[in-house]
């Protein structure tokens, strides 16, 4: 599964709010759907069976840095809240 990219497929899990700011991987490529034909070839061949096209993407995830930092900005608040 080496040659599988995720973000041709599918979106990720759960909410994202950094990606309201930065663009997530599956957001900036072209979907391409999974299909059982895709699956059987994949367990026939025992990898991966697709090529996919050029693309580039960052080499960081600035969505996830957004909402980390929104987290601790979030949380320093309630915490100065408690205490204040």
């Amino acid at each position: 599964m080496s040659g599988y990219r995720w973000y041709f497929h599918h979106g990720e899990e759960g909410f994202n709010i950094g990606s309201l700011f930065c663009a997530p991987p599956y957001k900036r490529v072209q979907h391409i759907p999974v299909t059982p034909s895709i699956l059987l070839d994949a367990a026939v061949e025992g990898k991966w069976p697709l090529n996919y096209p050029d693309h580039k993407l960052p080499e960081k995830r600035y969505d996830i840095l957004v909402t980390r930092v929104l987290i601790v900005l979030f949380l320093g608040v309630v915490v100065y809240a408690a205490f204040a």
